[in-house]
């Protein structure tokens, strides 16, 4: 893991670096006060209701990944994996998150059985957001038709990504092109077979529960947040 340590720091430093340097910038007294403003009660509740989200989502992910490997790891132990890889939300995409898997694969965890639980998340996560904004969508003069055809999309993919000729597909379309290129093909075929335990029936439709509600009480903290200021 050592030579993870550096470039994960320089994230972190460049992070908090971008975060002080916009607020000293923009105005340093008004963000002082502003976070007077809010008080220590506006902030219990505004901080409440986020980790409520993060709480959700662990929740989610160790479901997940139990169905997947069928390995439960103590609460205490595998809450600091997830937690650790929230450092690296920085990251495009937040794929830093998948640092994880260097901590699960102590376990006898795979890194193809992480990554694809990974990727369901961020999937789950996407079509969560696209019904919460379909929701508002409507208060709005032309973003309406936008986001239904974006839901539409998005929900449309859920067929096509745990269908039986995805993956035959896939191998067809490999051999087309050089080695480089096949592999990574082969790569997205067996994440996607992966993943398809995780996208149908009971696991699929309790994901995107937990994601509504963790998402949700994200969405009201941040109206709360609104209020007050």
């Amino acid at each position: 893991m050592g030579h993870f340590q550096k470039p994960i720091l320089i994230s972190l430093l460049l992070g908090i670096g971008l975060y002080f340097g916009a607020m000293f910038i923009s105005d340093f007294q008004a963000t002082r006060s502003a976070i007077a403003q809010v008080g220590v009660s506006g902030w219990s509740i505004i901080l409440g209701l986020s980790l409520l989200n993060y709480g959700l989502r662990y929740w989610r992910w160790q479901w997940y990944l139990q169905v997947l490997t069928q390995v439960k790891l103590p609460h205490h132990l595998h809450l600091g994996y997830y937690f650790c890889g929230f450092a690296l939300s920085t990251t495009p995409g937040k794929a830093g998150e998948t640092v994880r898997s260097l901590y699960l694969k102590r376990h006898d965890i795979g890194y193809s059985k992480t990554i694809s639980n990974f990727f369901v998340e961020r999937f789950q996560d996407l079509l969560t957001i696209v019904l919460l904004a379909s929701l508002a969508a409507v208060l709005f003069d032309g973003y309406s038709v936008i986001v239904v055809i974006t839901a539409l999309f998005v929900m449309g993919a859920l067929p096509v990504l745990h269908s039986r000729w995805l993956p035959k597909f896939l191998d067809r379309v490999a051999l087309k092109f050089p080695h480089q290129v096949a592999n990574a093909i082969h790569h997205i075929k067996q994440l996607i077979e992966s993943s398809a335990a995780l996208l149908k029936n009971r696991v699929l439709l309790g994901g995107m529960l937990l994601g509504l509600v963790a998402w949700f009480a994200e969405a009201v903290g941040f109206w709360y947040l609104l209020i007050i200021l």
